[in-house]
C-alpha cells in the first residue's frame, strides 16, 4: 500500500505502557506518509520525536502526528464519537448499566472507535492497570484539582500526584513506576475504600472472615480493606460463596461496577452479618 500523502488511522490500547513505542513505530514505518492520525482514547500527552521532528498531541481521545511540525492542534471529537452501545456488552450482562453510565460520565471509554451506528467494543473482561483505576477514583473525587494541575511526564502524572496529595494512595504503596502494572483486586479494594471514605463513608465495621472464604489469600496489608469493601457494599464476591480472589487482576467491567457503586450508594449490596 502506498501511504504517501495518505491518512493512516489506527486504534491502540490507550492504557498500554508501550503506546509511545507503538506511536513511534507507526510513524517510523509510515515515514512516507504526510501525516498519521492515531485514535487513542484517554491518552493525553505531548511527545516530541527528535529524529522525525514530529510532535504528537492527544486530547479527548484523538491524536495527530504530523511530519516536520512544530506544533499540532488537538482534535476535539464530536458527540457522535461517544458509543451508543457496545457489541460485547449485552443489555442482559450483569455489568451493562454500570458500564454505560461510567462511559457516559467519562470515567471509562470504549476500546474502539464507534462505527457508523455508534457501536464500539468495550472489552469488559480486559484488564485494568493501577493508573486506570487511580484515574477513575481521582476523577470521582478531585476533578477540580485535576483541571488545575499541570501535566506531567505521563498521561497519568496528574492523577498520581493528586492521589498522593490527598492520601488516596501512598508512594510506599504505589510508585510512579507501578502505575502501568495491572491492578489486583486487593489493591483495588484499598483505593475503593479510601475513595468511599473521602466521600464521607467512614464505616468502622469490617465484614467477618466467615463471609469471605478466601480472605486468607489476601496480603495482610490489604485484608482490612477487603473486609471494609464488603461491609460498605462495594464488593459482593466472585461467586455465590463470596470468594474475593484477591490476587486476580481487576477487569474493566469489575472496575466499572465498583465505580458505579461508589457513585450510587443506593445500588450497593450490603451483606448481612
Amino acid at each position: 500500500i502506498n501511504l504517501k500523502n495518505k491518512k493512516v488511522t489506527k486504534t491502540l490500547d490507550p492504557w498500554d505502557d508501550s503506546v509511545r513505542a507503538l506511536i513511534s513505530d507507526t510513524y517510523g514505518n509510515n515515514a512516507g506518509a504526510e501525516y498519521v492520525t492515531l485514535e487513542i482514547d484517554g491518552y493525553e500527552e505531548e511527545v516530541a520525536f527528535s529524529e522525525g521532528k514530529a510532535i504528537i498531541r492527544c486530547e479527548d481521545g484523538m491524536c495527530i502526528v504530523k511530519k516536520n511540525a512544530t506544533s499540532v492542534k488537538p482534535v476535539t471529537p464530536t458527540e457522535t464519537a461517544k458509543p451508543k452501545s457496545f457489541k460485547d456488552v449485552a443489555e442482559a450482562r450483569w455489568s451493562h448499566d454500570a458500564i454505560m453510565e461510567m462511559v457516559d460520565l467519562g470515567l471509562f471509554t470504549g476500546m474502539t472507535t464507534p462505527d457508523k451506528n455508534g457501536v464500539a467494543s468495550f472489552e469488559p473482561t480486559g484488564t485494568m492497570t493501577v493508573a486506570q483505576f487511580v484515574t477513575v477514583a481521582t476523577r470521582i473525587l478531585y476533578q477540580d484539582q485535576l483541571d488545575a494541575a499541570e501535566a506531567g511526564q505521563y498521561w497519568y502524572s496528574k492523577n498520581y500526584d493528586v492521589a498522593i496529595a490527598n492520601g488516596l494512595i501512598k508512594a510506599t504503596e504505589f510508585s510512579i513506576d507501578d502505575m502501568t502494572k495491572n491492578i489486583t483486586r486487593e489493591q483495588m479494594a484499598l483505593i475503593a475504600v479510601r475513595t468511599a471514605a473521602a466521600q464521607g463513608d467512614n464505616s468502622s465495621t469490617e465484614a467477618p472472615d466467615s463471609i469471605i472464604p478466601d480472605i486468607a489469600q489476601a496480603d495482610s496489608y490489604y485484608k482490612s480493606f477487603v473486609k471494609y469493601s464488603y461491609a460498605m457494599g462495594l464488593i459482593t464476591g466472585m461467586d455465590d460463596a463470596g470468594n474475593f480472589a484477591p490476587k486476580n487482576t481487576l477487569t474493566r467491567e469489575q472496575g466499572a461496577m465498583v465505580a458505579y457503586r461508589l457513585i450510587h450508594e443506593e445500588v450497593r449490596q450490603y451483606p448481612v452479618f
